[in-house]
């Protein structure tokens, strides 16, 4: 099933680990953390392009806070997806060449399974793959 997002039809496949049907979670490295909450943010438009999607999982657990991010921009006909991870590993980003596929979202759960890097330019990585389910009402996230 595709999703309509924002007046784009997004159906991106990718092989990606699964969790039980209906859980939230964000598996780092083996570790496997429990989204707590999940906002789906408003879209927008800014300098010439659309946030078609931001997701916003996020994590209170005994190792502290963690959150996930995951976003889709489109720029004229370019797609571009982005995952975040902010956890007890470091905080870690990968953003996809133009039409890229690091994650999909079908069946109103967005998932995927992927190597992101250190956010400070680090030689470190770590392997992310998430199943979570895309929220029904719209978040004021700015």
């Amino acid at each position: 099933m595709t999703r309509p997002l924002f007046g784009l039809a997004v159906m991106i496949l990718v092989a990606g680990g699964a969790t039980a049907a209906g859980a939230d979670a964000v598996t780092v490295d083996g570790t496997t953390y429990p989204m707590d909450r999940v906002l789906l943010c408003e879209p927008y438009e800014e300098y010439g392009s659309r946030q078609e999607l931001e997701l916003q999982g996020l994590h209170q657990g005994d190792g502290g806070r963690a959150q996930v991010d995951i976003a889709i921009t489109v720029m004229g006909t370019l797609v571009i997806q982005e995952v975040s991870w902010s956890g007890p590993e470091g905080l870690f980003n990968r953003q996809g060449t133009p039409d890229e596929t690091l994650f999909e979202v079908a069946d109103d759960r967005v998932r995927g399974a992927l190597e992101i890097a250190d956010a400070y330019g680090r030689s470190a990585s770590v392997r992310i793959s998430f199943d979570i389910g895309l929220p029904e009402d719209y978040f004021a996230c700015r």
